[in-house]
This record gives structure tokens, sequence and C-alpha cells, in this order.
């Protein structure tokens, strides 16, 4: 399962909620589609057609790394593993970031 929203200045924008409908019933989670237009604008027009494809993806990993082409930024990765990291470059990849 993976869920992905987004705010701008502290109100929500639009998410995607990627998952089984056995998953989306046992736990009673509502469908979610992002929106398009939306996604656009904010990670850039050239990439509607890949947010698209990313959108229709079935595999919330494969959205993921897709997620991680288009904003060339990494995604994937465990919060516990934070205390752990040692390596400077590494640490420097995990940063907030504004869009």
């Amino acid at each position: 399962m993976l869920e992905i929203n987004l705010f701008q200045s502290g109100e929500y924008m639009t998410g995607h909620l990627w998952c089984s409908e056995s998953t989306q019933e046992e736990y009673e989670l509502e469908s979610k589609i992002a929106d398009v237009p939306i996604l656009a604008e904010l990670l850039g027009h050239s990439h509607s057609e890949q947010i698209i494809q990313t959108l229709n993806q079935e595999d919330p990993e494969a959205a993921i790394e897709q997620f991680e082409s288009i904003l060339q930024i990494p995604l994937w990765i465990h919060s516990e593993w934070f205390e752990d990291i040692e390596d400077e470059e590494i640490i420097s990849k995990y940063v907030k970031y504004d869009f």
C-alpha cells in the first residue's frame, strides 16, 4: 500500500492511494485518485504523461520508482535507517523538499 498526499502552505492539494481492493476493503480506506493537472503544475507539465502512467501503475513500489525518476530525488527510505546512517553523502540526499 502506498498513499501520497500533497499539501501547499498547509492546504491539501491532491492525493493518491495505491492498494488492492481487498486491502482497501479490509482497512476501510477511501479510494483516492490524484488530480493530474495539479501534479503537472507542481512537478512540471513536461511530466504529464509520466504522471498519468505512474497514477495508473498498480504496483506501489513501481510508482515510487517512477516518482523518483520524475523528481530526481530518492523517496524510498525507512525512517529508522536515519539513526544508523554515517555516510554524509547519503544523509545529504534526505532533506525536506519544498515544491
